[in-house]
């Protein structure tokens, strides 16, 4: 859960809520590459088997955390960070992420 809430707050440039003004700059970049409104266009452009796809990915990551409840990993509950439930943009936005450092070959 650390993991995709971290990769949520990068995607949106949201990182200095966690981590403190030092992260400012960096979020001011990462919401110039507009991440979220890319993976919206993405999705409106994705084969309807892939959504289905996402969509049950999202759906078994949030049983998950309805089943957790307030009992979230160590880093999640040391952060005060609540899980948030996934949605197929934030998941299209993960890939996007782990698209660009597979680029860096």
């Amino acid at each position: 859960m650390w993991q995709m809430d971290l990769i949520r707050r990068a995607t949106r440039g949201r990182l200095s809520e966690i981590f403190g003004p030092d992260y400012i700059e960096t979020d001011h970049f990462l919401r110039l590459l507009n991440m979220t409104a890319k993976s919206e266009t993405v999705l409106e452009k994705e084969d309807p088997e892939i959504l289905e796809a996402m969509q049950s990915y999202c759906d078994g990551v949030n049983a998950w955390i309805g089943e957790r409840g307030k009992k979230t990993a160590g880093r999640v509950q040391d952060t005060g960070i609540r899980s948030r439930t996934m949605v197929a943009n934030r998941y299209s936005q993960y890939n996007r992420v782990y698209g660009m450092g597979a680029c860096e070959g």
